[in-house]
């Protein structure tokens, strides 16, 4: 089931891609140990102060294919999204990198308040070394997302009183 939400017309596109890598013994041995300093606060998007975001949609895939991606997952890997200045997260728990994803709606609104500053991700989790996976090195995690920095002004209004219930101040997060 999809949500059906229009984009306000006054918004542009900043799509976004990164790539998280995980190296097989390498900090855990037998494993794939996403928890490394390369995958912790890596830059998706620059956000300007006072500007709202839509995250409208993620697409999540990895080099394994996926039932064996699957089959290796020791700690579920785990997607945080965050501010840069003050660390606060943009959703409200971890989101699961699970089931590979293409274009799944997120919708989520945020607004850069500290100045101008990064969205920081960080991506956790640990893969045990399947079948599969011998030879293979590393796993390599891509996420994309579709990101709207709106520009209408009515909407942002809207947005920021939460008056409206159609809009809401966090859509889904």
């Amino acid at each position: 089931m999809a949500l059906i939400r229009e984009i306000p017309k006054r918004s542009v596109l900043i799509p976004t891609v990164n790539r998280f890598s995980a190296n097989f013994n390498f900090p855990a041995v037998g494993q794939y140990d996403f928890g490394v300093a390369a995958n912790i606060r890596v830059p998706v998007f620059p956000a300007v102060r006072g500007m709202v975001y839509w995250l409208d949609r993620i697409s999540f895939t990895a080099t394994a294919d996926e039932g064996v991606y699957l089959s290796a997952i020791s700690t579920m890997p785990l997607l945080d999204l965050i501010w840069e200045q003050d660390g606060t997260r943009i959703f409200a728990r971890s989101f699961p990198l699970v089931n590979y994803r293409d274009g799944q709606e997120i919708n989520t609104v945020c607004e850069s308040t500290k100045g101008n500053e990064q969205v920081l991700a960080t991506v956790s989790g640990v893969l045990n070394q399947v079948p599969a996976l011998v030879g293979v090195d590393p796993v390599t995690i891509q996420i994309s997302l579709e990101v709207y920095q709106v520009f209408d002004l009515n909407w942002i209004n809207a947005w920021r009183d939460n008056t409206r219930p159609d809009i809401g101040k966090r859509l889904i997060g």
